[in-house]
């Protein structure tokens, strides 16, 4: 998948609403997935639920969608994004980290 057209059909499936209403709901949606990821990791860890590989995808996908919501309310390309993140990495762990 190609991260500039994932972020065209993204974009064409968001919610309408203000820019302030946008950033809140996507920051919210991320923490709420975020939070049931981690309470399923939680449970396969600790509880020794079977590993669920399509849920944990799916709440990955999710997670990804409204990280793209945001990127898009504020005009970034995930390209960008996650090249910065890499750079920062490298910067973190110069050994261990190739940005290349």
């Amino acid at each position: 998948m190609d991260f500039a057209k994932y972020q065209t059909k993204v974009e064409e499936t968001a919610v309408e609403a203000n820019d302030g209403e946008q950033l809140v709901l996507n920051a919210l949606c991320i923490a709420g997935k975020a939070g049931e990821l981690a309470n399923l990791v939680k449970k396969i860890v600790w509880h020794l639920y079977d590993f669920d590989e399509k849920r944990i995808q799916e709440l990955l996908g999710d997670i990804l969608r409204y990280i793209t919501n945001l990127s898009n309310a504020f005009g970034w390309s995930l390209d960008d994004i996650a090249s910065k993140n890499l750079e920062k990495l490298h910067r973190r762990h110069p050994n261990d980290v190739n940005t290349k």
